[in-house]
């Protein structure tokens, strides 16, 4: 600050002393200009720089099922909230889990949403072996499911499955051949029948410790422990054994 103006006080232009050139960075006389593709404002007198709000545009990307904003000044771009029309988005096409308006279809255990097309399954209604909606038969239903099982990649999938089958052949079926051990070794749990533990427990090409579980599943003290004694036999013991098991079946 010089002399002068320490005695007889500043000239302002705006926010700037004309004779000193002292800037008064508080001052509400900044003369203030937008700076061109920015989101920031320039005073035309001194160079002092603030924010300048963004001009936010929303627009929907369908591709991606997302809402973006970008600002029309500066081009910055993000994420904008979704424009909800119950369960889907007017802008981007986004469905959610909530809010949709399901009918059953005709002759199908099927829902599906009026709005957005959503589908999912109900539950059979059972009238007998033969559900009323679908038409589809007990059998049928339970050679599918079991089929569901086998090829299942996620444990609790499968095993939710098992839980509802009854059928030992089935549940035979899945102990053979699910891909993951857990659903096979959830089958074998359910299974009582003598015959097919026997088989299981026989079957060279199974996991050792399977093979042992299966064993230790049949109900008969004396034929629980030949069958485990076999599990470790020699081939012509095997054999031999194989063929005194096929006569007694």
């Amino acid at each position: 600050m010089g002399l002068y103006c320490t005695i007889f006080g500043h000239k302002w232009n705006g926010c700037k002393c004309v004779r000193c050139g002292f800037v008064s960075q508080h001052s509400n006389n900044h003369h203030y200009v937008p700076v061109e593709g920015k989101c920031q404002l320039v005073c035309s007198i001194c160079g002092k720089k603030v924010p300048r709000q963004h001009k936010w545009v929303i627009v929907g990307d369908k591709a991606n099922k997302e809402c973006i904003k970008y600002c029309e000044i500066c081009g910055e771009k993000g994420k904008a909230e979704h424009k909800w029309n119950k369960c889907i988005c007017e802008r981007c096409g986004a469905i959610r889990k909530s809010e949709h308006d399901f009918h059953i279809l005709e002759g199908e255990c099927i829902e599906k949403c009026s709005i957005c097309g959503t589908t999912r399954p109900i539950a059979h209604k059972w009238a007998g072996d033969v559900c009323i909606n679908c038409h589809i038969s007990k059998k049928t239903y339970f050679e599918q499911r079991a089929l569901e099982a086998q090829g299942a990649i996620y444990e609790t999938t499968g095993c939710d499955i098992v839980g509802e089958i009854e059928d030992q052949t089935l549940l035979q079926n899945i102990a053979n051949n699910a891909k993951l051990y857990r659903v096979r070794s959830e089958a074998l749990k359910h299974i009582i029948k003598r015959e097919i533990l026997i088989s299981i427990a026989q079957d060279r090409s199974k996991d050792y410790d399977f093979r042992i579980e299966a064993a230790n599943k049949i109900k008969d003290d004396a034929e629980r422990k030949k069958v485990l004694a076999s599990i470790s036999m020699s081939p012509g013991e095997q054999s031999q054994y194989d063929s005194e098991v096929k006569s007694g079946l």
